[in-house]
């Protein structure tokens, strides 16, 4: 069983490397996802960077959808 408590942390500092990303980088590149879906640079990095921390604290914890590259990470 997961333990959520022991989960909470992890999500703190998701959270503030999400805020680090975006107020310190300007939007970049606007893109077309869809016929009316945008994402700016800083969307992906933000996805992509939580995404790698997630993967390193949480190998077997979490399960996530990737709202911007559209992809699933099922729990292992």
């Amino acid at each position: 069983m997961t333990d959520f408590a022991g989960l909470l942390p992890v999500a703190h500092e998701a959270v503030r490397l999400a805020r680090e990303i975006m107020t310190t980088r300007r939007p970049g590149v606007l893109t077309a996802k869809g016929e009316r879906d945008m994402a700016t640079e800083v969307d992906y990095a933000v996805e992509e960077q939580v995404r790698a921390f997630l993967d390193r604290e949480t190998p077997t914890s979490v399960s996530w959808v990737r709202r911007e590259a559209g992809a699933v990470h099922p729990v292992a």
